[in-house]
C-alpha cells in the first residue's frame, strides 16, 4: 500500500524499523544507524548484499533466513558477528531438540483483551476497544513461535498480556500448566 500511495501521488517515505525483512522489501535506500550515528548507507539491495560495515553485517547476520535450518534434526545457533571488528564465529554444534511432549509451556485459552475509553468530566467509560479477541495458542518446550500481524492487530498486546503486563479481560494465560 506505502509503495502504490507513494507511486500514485508521488510522495517521499522516510521509513523508521528494526524489520529487515520490510526494508529490505520496501526502502530503495537505507541508512543503518549505530550508537546514534550513521554508519553506512546505500541503495538497500547493495547494502544487503554486500554491507560494508562490522555492525550492518552483524545485523544482517541476526535476521532468521527461512529454509535455512531445512534438513536439520534441530535448530541451530546464529553465526555471531562482532559489531567492531566483523569476524564472525560460527558455533559448529546444534543445539539440542528439546520439544517434548507432555504440557505445553505456555498457552492462552480464549485470550480477550480490552480496553475502557474514557471521558467527560467524570472520566467514564464512554466507549471500549476490543484489542484481542478470544486468542488461543499453545507453545511446547523447545519451539518458536511467531505472532505476526499488522501495527494494531494485537500481537504486542498478547504479548504484554502472557507477561502479566496488562490484565486480560477474560480467557486464561497457563504457563508451565
Amino acid at each position: 500500500l506505502i509503495k502504490e500511495l507513494q507511486q500514485q501521488d508521488g510522495m517521499s517515505v522516510l521509513f523508521v524499523t528494526h524489520d529487515m525483512g520490510v526494508v529490505a522489501e520496501i526502502a530503495d535506500r537505507t541508512i543503518v544507524m549505530y550508537q546514534g550515528r550513521v554508519v553506512e548507507s546505500g541503495p538497500t539491495e547493495r547494502i544487503f548484499a554486500v554491507p560494508e560495515r562490522p555492525y550492518t553485517r552483524s545485523l544482517l547476520a541476526s535476521v532468521p533466513r527461512l529454509g535455512s535450518m531445512a534438513g536439520r534434526a534441530g535448530p541451530a545457533s546464529f553465526p555471531v558477528i562482532d559489531k567492531t571488528t566483523g569476524e564472525v564465529a560460527t558455533p559448529e554444534t546444534e543445539l539440542p531438540d528439546r520439544t517434548e511432549t507432555g504440557a505445553p509451556v505456555v498457552e492462552l485459552r480464549n485470550l480477550s483483551v480490552r480496553f475502557d475509553m474514557r471521558g467527560g468530566l467524570m472520566r467514564r467509560a464512554r466507549a471500549r476497544v476490543h484489542a484481542v479477541e478470544n486468542v488461543s495458542l499453545t507453545l511446547g518446550a523447545g519451539e518458536t513461535l511467531a505472532v505476526v500481524g499488522e501495527s494494531g492487530c494485537g500481537t504486542s498486546t498478547t504479548g504484554r498480556a502472557v507477561m502479566g503486563a496488562i490484565r486480560a479481560s477474560s480467557g486464561q494465560v497457563l504457563l508451565d500448566g
